[in-house]
């Protein structure tokens, strides 16, 4: 019987180690995700960050394109938007 004791002794420490390997593992694991977040969060900061900085400089381009026709065709702009003010007018009215 001694030796079956001693068997079931050593079968509960290998269940206690094998309890705390799980645990250590989970915590691995845990920290690994937590760092995989932290990492995808500052590289979607940074691609944000410069979609924003891109979209400035295009909205700034496009900005400098229509100052840029405006100042060749002065009196064609002026007669494009009091047609569009006239058609939205129309549209508005009904």
């Amino acid at each position: 019987m001694a030796e079956v004791e001693r068997d079931i002794e050593a079968l509960k420490a290998d269940i206690r180690k094998l309890g705390q390997d799980i645990s250590q593992l989970t915590k691995t694991v845990g920290d690994l995700a937590s760092e995989t977040v932290q990492s995808q969060r500052a590289h979607w900061s940074e691609a944000t960050d410069s979609a924003v900085k891109e979209a400035g400089r295009m909205a700034g381009d496009a900005r400098k394109n229509v100052e840029g026709k405006i100042e060749e065709k002065p009196f064609l702009s002026i007669l494009a938007a009091f047609g569009l003010g006239l058609i939205a007018g129309k549209l508005l009215s009904r």
